[in-house]
């Protein structure tokens, strides 16, 4: 499977989407839609795990008042 449908299931599962429709509208078997699933989000966790993940980030000073301030523009203070 495309890694582009990969991706497009995904991110539309975790917005919300019903993965039953979501597999219709891909033209997937339920099977093929979980597998793209994991498939994504290890990837992702492989790739972004330890920058956005792990607890390296609350020892840094300067990364954390960069989450501060995205948090506060996002929030409306």
């Amino acid at each position: 499977m495309p890694f582009a449908i990969e991706f497009g299931c995904t991110l539309r599962w975790l917005a919300g989407g019903h993965y039953m429709d979501i597999a219709k509208v891909h033209g997937i078997s339920e099977t093929a839609f979980w597998r793209a699933i994991h498939a994504t989000i290890l990837a992702l966790l492989i790739e972004y795990a330890e920058d956005e993940l792990g607890d390296a980030k609350f020892y840094d000073v300067d990364r954390l008042q960069a989450i501060e301030k995205t948090f506060r523009e996002h929030n409306g203070g």
